[in-house]
């Protein structure tokens, strides 16, 4: 019976190492390749050989594997048969897969960005959420080196349940439930406010007459007047348009109303694409092509930690006992601590793209000498009891 299970086991991991290598070479060749994005590790490496060589007969799928053969050796050498089955496997599919599917399959022209959210940059997602639990244990190391939060350290004691490999149709019904739960927040919430939105970006105010402005004349849209409101708020982050600054506020609704604003925003012209747009504005905002990566990562940045979306701050609100001090410090900290890293990010950025040493720049250092000094200074004193004199009180 125990060799029976080891065996379904190891037949379910195989499985799971050929479908998750099958997804990454459809992914390659469906993004990647046609971007000219270059992935990491020995894909990339054999992406960049076919490049510089431009050979007839070497394609990325045979150089992946030849490249590979000398790590298999030494895994099944020094690491153990199941590892090098697992990663020749693996590694055939893949292979197999980056010249099977660019055969067979249509390769479509692909926008940058989409090449690098859908075709697997590998650092994006994972820097993303890092940052978040970074995010989490800096800002909790500095408030608790402040005086308010300072006090007796209450234990926290949590029973954690029996773990165990889970069966796979229970793996589905989790899926199924968690992909029923965004349906029905797209089909309402998410719905809702892109309708919100489009109207707002359709609808204005030209020439004193209200109007459907339409896409050439959206810059005297409703949202329009909305963004450039408080746009110049994040001139120092290197993405103060309106299109980028009403973002912000629809990410309140629903973080995924994010990418539905900027659809709208800059979808006005059938025969480019959003994400083209998109980064056509960074540039004409930070005043150079270079600097566009530098503004979008500091603008994902801004939406990934500043204020969560209003179910989040009803939970907030809940634990905080309503709508007190304490809930608008703790969204008005969410807000700041975005505001500092994303500036950081872009000023720090822009310099080490352009060589420019501008005020932004100064600034931006003093804010990371800042968050040094508040990480490492010593925690604050808690104020001392009031000392009640009752020999005096006595004689009075």
């Amino acid at each position: 019976m125990e060799k029976r299970n080891n065996v379904r086991l190891l037949l379910r991991n195989l499985l799971m190492i050929a479908v998750g290598s099958a997804i990454f070479s459809l992914g390659f060749d469906l993004f990647l390749e046609p971007a000219g994005i270059s992935c990491g590790g020995v894909s990339g490496i054999a992406m960049l050989i076919v490049y510089a060589t431009k050979s007839k007969f070497l394609t990325v799928g045979i150089l992946s594997a030849l490249i590979n053969l000398p790590l298999f050796f030494f895994g099944y050498h020094k690491i153990g048969k199941l590892f090098f089955f697992g990663s020749l496997l693996g590694m055939v599919v893949t292979s197999v897969g980056f010249d099977l599917f660019a055969r067979i399959l249509p390769i479509p022209k692909t926008e940058p960005l989409v090449a690098a959210i859908f075709g697997g940059v590998w650092w994006v997602a994972p820097l993303a959420y890092f940052m978040g639990i970074a995010a989490i244990i800096v800002s909790g190391i500095i408030l608790r080196k402040t005086r308010p939060f300072m006090g007796k350290v209450t234990p926290y004691v949590m029973e954690l349940p029996e773990y165990r490999l889970p069966r796979f149709v229970d793996l589905l019904r989790s899926m199924w439930d968690r992909a029923w739960a965004f349906i029905k927040k797209a089909g309402t919430i998410i719905l809702l406010a892109t309708i919100v939105v489009w109207f707002l970006s359709g609808y204005g105010i030209y020439e004193g007459q209200f109007m459907w402005v339409g896409e050439d004349l959206m810059d005297y849209s409703f949202l329009a007047y909305f963004g450039n409101a408080f746009a110049w708020i994040f001139a120092p982050l290197g993405f103060n348009n309106w299109e980028c600054a009403s973002t912000v506020i629809t990410g309140l609704i629903a973080k995924e109303n994010v990418i539905s604003t900027m659809a709208v925003v800059y979808g006005s012209d059938p025969n480019v694409a959003w994400t083209s747009a998109y980064m056509a504005s960074l540039a004409a905002t930070t005043g150079s092509v270079l600097l566009v990566p530098v503004a979008a990562f500091a603008f994902m940045t801004f939406q990934l930690l500043c204020a969560p979306c209003f179910a989040a701050m009803g939970a907030i609100k809940r634990e905080m006992g309503g709508f007190n001090k304490w809930f608008w410090a703790a969204i008005g900290w969410e807000c700041g601590f975005a505001y500092v890293i994303s500036l950081i990010i872009f000023q720090i950025g822009a310099w080490a793209v352009t060589g420019i040493f501008s005020l932004g720049t100064i600034v931006a250092i003093a804010l990371i000498a800042a968050l040094f000094w508040a990480l490492f200074r010593p925690a604050s004193k808690p104020a001392a009891p009031v000392q009640v004199d009752t020999t005096a009180r006595a004689a009075a």
